[in-house]
């Protein structure tokens, strides 16, 4: 995930959390997505850069 600094994350699974100011994120070998406003979004596939609408506070991601 990519916002003020970047974060990253290995393997499958859920993470919850509070990332600041996320801006993009990165699928990496995996499909991915996120969760911000209280809601899981589209899963995207692997390696895929997701640009989101604007910087939000994310507060979960899941891999599989």
């Amino acid at each position: 995930m990519r916002g003020a600094n970047y974060y990253g994350f290995k393997g499958t699974g859920t993470k919850t959390g509070k990332w600041k100011s996320i801006r993009w994120y990165h699928t990496g070998n995996k499909q991915g997505t996120v969760k911000y406003n209280g809601k899981w979004q589209t899963w995207s596939p692997k390696n895929r850069a997701v640009q989101l609408t604007k910087k939000v506070t994310v507060t979960g991601l899941k891999r599989q």
